[in-house]
């Protein structure tokens, strides 16, 4: 299997642990959870979902959540 492949491999591996992921978030979380597994596969495509900081936006309310319910 060449790098490439094994780079698709692994991609479509982590879209799909984020899929499940947003299939088990709560209710509360649902829709900021969704808009960063979103925002994070633009990213493969488009590495400016990282450099204009859309990726920090879209993980800082699961951030907040995370920080205010799991402690």
């Amino acid at each position: 299997m060449s790098a490439a492949q094994g780079k698709t491999a692994e991609l479509k591996q982590y879209k799909a642990e984020l899929a499940a992921t947003a299939d088990r978030v709560p209710d509360a979380l649902k829709a900021d959870f969704t808009n960063l597994k979103d925002t994070a596969i633009a990213g493969l495509k488009d590495q400016t979902v990282y450099s204009s900081g859309k990726f920090e936006r879209a993980m800082a309310p699961v951030t907040t959540w995370l920080s205010a319910n799991c402690k």
